[in-house]
């Protein structure tokens, strides 16, 4: 096994156990009001794409959905949705959580930087608190073109979550956080602090890591002749009165990428 495919096997086994834990977040934290914020904001993006166009002719991809929260939303909103996740314990927390909408939603094990997806086959390619996990990025973008319509978005909502690896005020807000982790497993055990150091030291071995992003993203983009579009302050627009910390809201960043001008 490869150092690549080693890193790749762990992250998936530690999102995988997550699952459970992680699912519960993101049901405390998307309330109505914040999934309806999130609801709207994607739809904007749609629309400008495809005016007139009805939600079940634009096929959706979630990369890496987690528990589903984003999958469950635009299926409810009535697009044709495909969810892949490198770890098979998310794809079936987010089949379970998806309920009587599952069916409406192809849910599939699949790594983010190779697909088995044919050319143009979406018109939206989304993800969200993925690409800082990416071990190798700049293929996945080049992938995710690949695979994109002619007319099609990419959207991007990620943040700088390893900054903690290299500034110090970061490092010591980190540490707090840390201690306060009780994450259990799908027995409901708890979590030791060790496996959350695993994570850790594979993200530590990420090139990403210490990249200066989101113009990193704008250059990769620009770098495969896509047009690119940058919003640092996006929360501003979803959840302008935003409490930072809160994974439904947490400041991030909008990377908005296609083949066309997107503008």
């Amino acid at each position: 096994m490869s150092k690549l495919e080693k890193m790749q096997k762990e992250l998936a086994e530690y999102w995988g156990t997550r699952a459970p834990s992680y699912s519960e977040e993101n049901q405390r934290d998307f309330t109505e009001r914040v999934t309806e914020a999130w609801t709207r904001e994607i739809e904007r993006h749609i629309r400008k794409a495809f005016p007139g166009k009805e939600p079940s002719q634009i096929r959706f991809l979630e990369i890496a959905p987690g528990p589903g929260t984003f999958s469950i939303m635009m299926a409810r909103a009535g697009y044709s949705v495909t969810a892949i996740d490198l770890a098979p314990g998310m794809i079936e927390q987010a089949k379970e959580n998806a309920g009587d909408l599952a069916d409406r939603i192809d849910f599939r094990v699949m790594n983010a930087e190779e697909t088995a997806f044919e050319d143009g086959s979406f018109d939206v390619i989304f993800s969200r608190w993925l690409t800082w996990l990416l071990p190798r990025p700049e293929k996945a973008y080049c992938e995710w073109l690949r695979i994109l319509s002619d007319d099609g978005i990419i959207l991007i909502y990620d943040g700088n979550n390893s900054r903690h690896f290299y500034d110090k005020q970061a490092e010591e807000e980190y540490k707090k956080q840390k201690r306060k982790l009780t994450y259990k497993d799908k027995d409901g055990h708890l979590l030791p602090q060790e496996f959350y150091e695993k994570l850790d030291e594979n993200v530590k071995n990420i090139a990403m890591t210490y990249i200066v992003r989101p113009y990193w993203d704008r250059c990769i983009f620009n770098a495969y002749g896509a047009e690119v579009y940058v919003d640092e302050k996006v929360m501003e627009t979803i959840i302008p009165d935003f409490v930072n910390g809160n994974t439904a809201t947490m400041e991030v960043f909008l990377v908005k990428a296609g083949k066309k001008a997107i503008l």
